[in-house]
């Protein structure tokens, strides 16, 4: 699983073509969890407007974890965040099946069209002032330098709400 793993990952850093088309195959069946979520970070990587068509497609059978890296992979680029949307609004996906924090991120590009449809299905959604952002930096670091710290309990926290997107140590998205 961590060749395989690896390998996905070079084909995402590779932007070829004919990868391109080895991933998107992979994607129609692959299940096992950790390599889904490898694989929507290495789709990332490429511009094409049929692979949210693809992950839109797969996204409400999808487990939990590959699921909101999948939802990270449609929210980055403004094209994809309006096939999901899109998806939303068909009812191919369920609108309790994306974050908030999605939501948000598909807001900060700044696109009408994305705007209006979040509204229309979710109503407003409150973003975090500066000065909240600030609080609540605050409030992690008090929690943080508090505490000792436990690598082992740290380490499924970071996979569940950093990796999906974010590298440490090889790991995560």
């Amino acid at each position: 699983k961590d060749v395989r793993r690896q390998l996905i990952e070079i084909c995402g850093q590779t932007h070829q073509a004919d990868l391109l088309i080895v991933l998107r195959e992979l994607l129609k069946f692959e299940k096992d969890p950790a390599v889904l979520g490898t694989l929507f970070a290495a789709l990332q990587n490429y511009d094409a407007a049929d692979i949210a068509a693809d992950v839109t497609a797969r996204y409400a059978t999808l487990p939990e974890e590959p699921q909101l890296a999948a939802e990270a992979m449609l929210v980055s680029r403004t094209s994809w965040s309006k096939q999901l949307l899109a998806a939303v609004e068909s009812g191919a996906i369920s609108k309790e099946q994306v974050s908030n924090s999605a939501l948000r991120k598909m807001l900060m590009h700044s696109d009408d069209s994305i705007k209006t449809s979040v509204e229309q299905l979710w109503g407003e959604i409150a973003g975090l002032s500066p000065a909240q952002v600030q609080a609540e930096t605050a409030r992690i670091n008090g929690i943080l330098g508090a505490g000792s710290g436990n690598p082992r309990a740290g380490k499924p926290l970071f996979m569940q709400n950093c990796g999906r997107c974010h590298l440490l140590f090889d790991e995560g998205g």
